[in-house]
């Protein structure tokens, strides 16, 4: 029925914007990119919204796609959002656009997402949006461009298959993508064996910052925008650290806090059995129970310590 409802949607559209969140990661650019590529082999008038940097890890899912600020748009027929548990992780601009909308669609698995579209289609079982998405679209339409996207929005947001969110359901779509023709080895190159020199040095320049508290069950590290802000770094290097200082040994909680402009991005990663997600919401935030993330502004000290305080709260309730 799903599926279903979501074709009429996009028949009765001559025109469809798609948007992600901000600070993108595999998933929700995976599902940008299929998306796209799908609806304009069905012959839609697509605008793909992106109003953020793009990684370079990903580019190479959208080789033929013209991206738009959504700031140049004034209103379309269907706005989809993608991998976003609520219409601020879009941002504002895109927001407004979003209301300005004939109709809406939302397509998602975060378990924080109580459904704010006119559609919406929320899995909060699935690995990952592009699993949900994968299901609504037509087989005999996907081609190897699409089938790419797609898995690597689920190899991404699975760690390569390693957390729990990994099912049965998971493995056999991915088996499905690869019969279809999903180029692995461009996954594999593209997104795991890829990184620049900058992203070494930022890497080696947080853990000089790296503080362990709760008996090494926490490691933390708040990298200030003198560093952040280097114009030797690119915006995409940072992407990796907090789940690299989550993989130490004995830690269950990874926080990495990046310092910006006039904000403070903020990464939770947990590792068996602790909620991330309940503390990002502490601080405006969401995600999931291993993997979370917010935004705070004001001090980094201030947010380091209120932050820490939380993930010490959350180690004392699970142990206790």
């Amino acid at each position: 029925m799903e599926m279903i409802k979501f074709h009429e949607m996009i028949e009765g559209a001559s025109n469809i914007a798609l948007a992600s969140h901000l600070n993108p990661d595999g998933d929700n650019l995976g599902s940008l990119s299929a998306l796209s590529k799908y609806l304009k082999k069905l012959n839609k008038e697509v605008y793909t919204i992106f109003d953020d940097v793009m990684i370079d890890d990903f580019k190479f899912l959208f080789n033929g796609i013209e991206t738009i600020k959504s700031s140049e748009l004034k209103n379309v027929d269907l706005f989809i959002t993608l991998d976003s548990a609520d219409l601020n992780r879009i941002g504002k601009d895109a927001k407004d656009l979003y209301n300005n909308s004939k109709k809406t669609i939302c397509i998602d698995h975060h378990h924080t997402n109580n459904g704010y579209a006119d559609f919406n289609v929320i899995e909060k079982n699935a690995s990952s949006t592009c699993e949900v998405l994968f299901k609504l679209l037509k087989k005999e339409i996907i081609d190897e461009e699409i089938a790419t996207s797609i898995l690597t929005g689920i190899s991404t947001d699975t760690g390569s298959f390693k957390y729990e969110n990994t099912s049965g359901d998971t493995h056999r779509i991915a088996a499905e993508l690869l019969d279809l023709g999903a180029k692995n080895l461009d996954i594999t190159v593209n997104v795991y064996q890829s990184n620049p020199k900058s992203k070494i040095m930022l890497l080696n320049e947080a853990l000089s910052r790296l503080e362990f508290y709760s008996e090494c069950k926490i490691a933390f590290i708040a990298l200030p925008k003198e560093i952040s802000l280097n114009k030797d770094y690119k915006k995409s290097d940072s992407e990796g650290i907090v789940e690299y200082i989550r993989d130490i040994e004995g830690v269950e909680i990874a926080i990495f806090l990046k310092e910006k402009e006039d904000e403070i991005r903020v990464s939770f990663r947990a590792k068996s059995y602790a909620d991330v997600s309940k503390i990002a919401s502490k601080f405006g935030g969401g995600g999931h129970v291993m993997a979370a993330g917010a935004t705070c502004h004001g001090e980094l000290r201030i947010a380091k310590e209120e932050i820490l305080n939380e993930a010490i709260k959350e180690i004392k309730c699970k142990e206790s």
